[in-house]
């Protein structure tokens, strides 16, 4: 990572990190993570002043974004003079991308729409507000609307996993594994409060460990997408994995380890009719 050597007309990049040290250096990209400022990692937040030799040329600010999710290293930039975002591979000119923590995932995409909010709103000094440049396909001109599409296609397909676990399977070999584990999940404490929480507002499905299925993430995935190709199936079922993990994470499932299987956790609302 060689920096003060750098090729005539290179650009290279001023780290004014919160250390207050400057270091001049290649924009070769390195492996970034969230840690102390040095020229080979990026902090959040951290503003890069990146230049060229050249007098005429305007300097350019970018201020990084910690966005995991993706991977456990992604970062965007924000292009300062321009108010856009340089968004990796978090978001794509067309379709969904693959990500390999979807609870770290929505996060992010929380953080880059509330930063295109703010550019937003200084629409007048900046001359694209808003845009992203995504990893792969075309720039995207009007960022809410992308983030706000991912957000939503995303809290679709994890209410779908969690209707999915509410109405259970229908073939004989899931309701026997669904009662072998209830069976070995469920106590007394749990139907308790599931009788004094369920039922009590409309819209609330048998949402209970004591009364959801038990489910293979395979069985829900083949719920979700009944009439996906199998060539697609399995990356399918990655994204279901995936969605159980983070509903596990916020204590909305649980998982029977033993079985493999999942169920419920706790009452769920979803679907108004």
């Amino acid at each position: 990572m060689a920096s003060h050597n750098a090729r005539p007309g290179a650009k290279t990049i001023d780290d004014r990190s919160t250390t207050g040290e400057s270091t001049r250096h290649s924009t070769t990209p390195s492996r970034l993570h969230p840690v102390t400022p040095s020229p080979h990692h990026v902090v959040f937040r951290q503003l890069f002043h990146v230049t060229t030799d050249n007098a005429t040329d305007r300097p350019t600010s970018l201020r990084a974004l910690y966005t995991p999710g993706h991977s456990e290293d992604s970062v965007c930039f924000v292009l300062e003079e321009e108010g856009s975002i340089f968004a990796g591979d978090n978001v794509l000119g067309n379709g969904t991308t693959w990500f390999e923590n979807l609870f770290d995932y929505m996060a992010s995409l929380e953080l880059m729409l509330k930063e295109v909010h703010t550019q937003n709103k200084c629409s007048t000094e900046m001359r694209h507000p808003g845009r992203l440049y995504t990893g792969h396909g075309p720039h995207v001109e009007d960022g809410e609307a992308k983030l706000v599409a991912y957000i939503e296609h995303r809290n679709k397909r994890e209410g779908q996993v969690l209707e999915v676990l509410g109405t259970g399977d229908t073939d004989d070999t899931s309701r026997a594994a669904s009662s072998a584990a209830s069976g070995a999940a469920v106590d007394a404490a749990a139907v308790a409060t599931a009788k004094v929480a369920g039922g009590v507002a409309a819209g609330v499905t048998a949402g209970s460990t004591a009364d959801s299925a038990w489910l293979t993430s395979l069985q829900v995935t083949r719920k979700v997408y009944p009439d996906l190709d199998f060539k697609l199936f399995f990356a399918a079922h990655s994204n279901v994995v995936n969605h159980l993990l983070k509903l596990e994470r916020e204590g909305r499932v649980e998982r029977s380890k033993l079985l493999g299987m999942w169920s419920l956790k706790v009452p769920v609302i979803y679907g108004s009719s």
